[in-house]
């Protein structure tokens, strides 16, 4: 799979996004594509990389402005493909498609309707039950509403915004007292799950027309101490379980495009249950490459028309930065293991282009001593 030696320029539309760096690490070793970013930031630690071959910050604009922005872009780098790598910008991107000049390069993605079901736990939870795809129980919670509680079998409880990034906003309640006091607080749309005894497990995939052209599962191995954090260390491994249900969600979703779907197994069922999808790229990639898919070039390929073949992918385990910080510091011996460097963790990407992780530590410093001087 491959675009026969013709080269391509890429741009990313909302470059300001964290995940900029996982899209651009796994198109890096792609000698045929050249990234370019337009950003609202003016100085992120992407526009430093060696690997991104243009970059243009813009103000946050309307979404008129911004359209032209992309369409200006477009005209001047002859860009061949549009690439959004985040929710809210694939999201406007679907919805002012016609107001583009530029619409024809944008890479496929799914319909309206679909992505806003997949991506709204409520919605998504409503859409399980139409299909009789497995979920947790639910009960969707409208402050607004004459609803005033929540009839769930038992605790603990997890609630959750209708939409979210790693785990923000999600709260686990183990009491009446807790759920009551919880929903004072609430001046927006949540939803409510019954928290199931078992482990989660998730899958990426690249789709077109609800069909599954690749897919690649994963388990969390290594996680933060917060409650409800990414994994940091993850373990790639075959599922026909999770294949099947997934295969089911993404045909009923008529999806295209790629999208990470969280699972969580059940042990009192023996069963997968859908937790939520998320309609956008996601911060294991660097991961899935190691073990054999580099998704935003196959989501490129895709979009030039290029036929996707799935592969076996690696049975291995991988860790990101915070990761592999977490286990030298449990097994420091491991730092002299090369291999394991090489094929386990990205830190041999982080040699090759050093200046976004440097700058990105010392804004992060930065802001650290300027807070602790002003509480001072």
């Amino acid at each position: 799979m491959s675009l026969n030696n013709e080269k391509i320029d890429i741009l990313i539309p909302d470059g300001e996004n964290p995940l900029l760096y996982q899209v651009v690490y796994c198109l890096s070793f792609c000698k045929d594509i050249k990234v370019h970013v337009i950003s609202s930031k003016r100085h992120i630690p992407m526009s430093y990389s060696k690997y991104v071959f243009g970059y243009k910050a813009v103000p946050k604009l309307g979404v008129k402005e911004w359209l032209q922005a992309i369409d200006n872009y477009v005209s001047e780098h002859n860009i061949d493909l549009i690439l959004p790598i985040h929710e809210k910008c694939v999201e406007n991107l679907i919805l002012h498609k016609a107001e583009l000049k530029s619409k024809d390069k944008l890479v496929p993605m799914t319909s309206l309707k679909d992505y806003k079901t997949a991506i709204n736990k409520a919605k998504l939870s409503e859409h399980l039950s139409k299909f009789k795809l497995a979920q947790p129980k639910t009960q969707i919670f409208n402050p607004l509403s004459d609803q005033k509680s929540i009839n769930l079998s038992s605790y603990p409880i997890i609630a959750k915004p209708v939409q979210n990034l790693d785990g923000q906003g999600i709260k686990l309640l183990n009491s009446d007292k807790e759920l009551n006091m919880f929903l004072e607080t609430l001046k927006s749309t949540y939803v409510f799950q019954e928290y199931l005894e078992g482990y989660d497990i998730d899958c990426s995939v690249l789709c077109e027309n609800g069909e599954v052209l690749c897919h690649i599962v994963q388990r969390g191995i290594l996680y933060e101490n917060r409650e409800f954090s990414p994994a940091i260390g993850i373990q790639f491994l075959n599922n026909n379980e999770v294949l099947e249900v997934v295969k089911q969600l993404m045909g009923s979703l008529n999806w295209t495009g790629i999208a990470h779907i969280d699972l969580r197994y059940d042990n009192n069922s023996k069963s997968i249950k859908v937790i939520e999808v998320n309609g956008r790229f996601w911060g294991s990639m660097d991961g899935a490459l190691a073990a054999g898919y580099n998704f935003p070039y196959l989501y490129c390929l895709l979009a030039k028309g290029v036929s996707i073949k799935r592969i076996k992918y690696h049975l291995m385990n991988y860790y990101n930065l915070k990761g592999f910080v977490n286990m030298i510091q449990r097994k420091p011996l491991k730092i002299f293991d090369w291999s394991f460097l090489t094929k386990n963790t990205m830190v041999l990407y982080i040699v090759k282009d050093p200046l976004p992780t440097i700058v990105k530590y010392f804004q992060r410093t930065r802001i650290i001593l300027k807070n602790r001087i002003n509480q001072n």
